[in-house]
């Protein structure tokens, strides 16, 4: 049987957490938290003496138990039947017959019938407290697995109305539904109350909260509440990271690179993907020539590894800012662990529009050499003609016009540079 999404862990202790301003939010300070019962299941279980069986529905329950032990769950099905559809005289054996068809077609994926045989059970109220409790957390996952997200929320709510020491991660399974369904503004509440309740609240419940303000375009909100998980977790270069994108979305961008080139200074960026996170983030808004340096530092610092792709990168920030040294820098660096010849034209390319002839000529040799340039390849013969043109090598570009020629795609523009060359010859 398929298990509720969130975590298993059993609520030890229920009082109600100090209050974090991280967590009061324009939207959290209209939710009213429930007061919420300390005693446990355990000294539930302890006051209730579990009913016993009549002889008759004691013999088929053992027979069915018997068939679902041995994972033969249509048999199980099959004998609980006649009580089914001739229930018991007493509710305590009505309940436990459908509690255990609800089990049976659960482990038979038919939780559609799961679900109704449980609620037949749990309506008569008269199984022990901790079998109830158990009945309506299960009930709750029954509905999940048949995608009846009503029905979950219904069962949630009164899981909590019913349940004296409920499991408190059991407000996500209702947050989450309720995003499920697009309805993100009512899942706020619950989350804050997993939150407010829980005496150990877990990180992502935090980052849930936020992301929720977020898609709901109350970005300063989002901010406080994973400001409140950075202090938690003041390691996690993942949430520095995030929470820098909020700062963005909330045209606060002056805090967010101030904030980042802080984590990079104190050397909270030690594993590859942060620099490369942090790097795509500069890019995304415009600071190239950071998203650059952040790359370069991340190599000479050894936590991220260098490659053509990482230098080619380097070589683009470098050019959206006109850094003509550094970014031909940058793609002989590439150049030298590339596995194809495309860097080399991206090279030959900026040497041509510096016209450095000799320099571009060249490049574009070597890209042709190195091959796999793929829908590049015609284009490459093409400038590699036109830079043998400007250097009055009329021959060779006669030749390397003519090859690029032979792609469709380039014949039109290389005949046009070939009339030129041959008005010089």
């Amino acid at each position: 049987m398929t298990k509720i999404l969130v975590s298993a862990a059993l609520v030890l202790s229920l009082a109600t957490t100090a209050v974090q301003a991280g967590l009061e939010t324009s939207l959290t300070k209209t939710c009213t938290v429930p007061a919420i019962s300390a005693t446990t299941t355990t000294e539930i279980k302890k006051k209730d003496k579990e009913p016993q069986l009549d002889e008759k529905t004691h013999k088929v329950y053992k027979k069915a138990h018997d068939a679902i032990e041995a994972k033969d769950f249509a048999t199980a099905i099959a004998v609980l039947a006649p009580l089914d559809e001739k229930p018991p005289r007493k509710d305590y054996d009505k309940a436990v017959v459908q509690n255990l068809l609800g089990f049976a077609y659960a482990q038979s994926d038919d939780y559609v019938n799961a679900a109704k045989h449980l609620e037949q059970a749990l309506a008569l109220k008269v199984l022990p407290a901790d079998q109830q409790a158990g009945g309506r957390q299960n009930l709750i996952s029954f509905y999940h697995e048949a995608d009846n997200n009503d029905a979950v929320l219904l069962a949630v709510d009164q899981y909590f109305a019913e349940v004296p020491a409920p499991r408190l991660d059991i407000y996500l399974v209702k947050a989450q539904t309720l995003m499920q369904m697009d309805r993100d503004a009512e899942a706020i509440c619950p989350v804050y109350f997993a939150l407010k309740l829980h005496p150990e609240p877990k990180p992502e419940w935090f980052r849930m909260l936020a992301d929720l303000h977020g898609q709901l375009d109350l970005h300063d909100d989002a901010i406080l509440v994973q400001q409140e998980l950075i202090a938690r977790v003041p390691g996690d270069t993942d949430q520095v990271i995030h929470l820098a994108n909020l700062y963005l979305r909330a045209d606060r961008n002056d805090e967010a690179f101030k904030m980042l080139a802080d984590a990079e200074q104190k050397g909270l960026l030690a594993k590859d993907k942060d620099v490369k996170n942090l790097a795509a983030l500069y890019w995304n808004n415009n600071e190239y020539q950071k998203s650059a340096e952040t790359l370069e530092h991340g190599i000479s610092r050894g936590v991220l590894k260098a490659n053509e792709a990482v230098w080619k990168s380097i070589a683009q920030g470098w050019k959206q800012v006109g850094n003509n040294e550094k970014t031909l820098f940058a793609y002989g660096e590439a150049g030298k662990l590339a596995s194809s010849g495309e860097v080399f034209l991206f090279q030959g390319e900026k040497l041509a529009e510096l016209k450095q002839w000799e320099k571009a000529i060249a490049a574009y040799k070597t890209a042709i050499e190195k091959a796999g340039l793929g829908k590049n390849e015609g284009h490459t013969w093409l400038v590699l003609g036109y830079a043998q043109f400007r250097t009055s090598d009329f021959k060779n570009a006669m030749k390397s016009l003519e090859k690029a020629a032979t792609y469709p795609e380039k014949k039109k523009e290389a005949q046009g540079i070939m009339l030129q060359v041959k008005a010089q010859m």
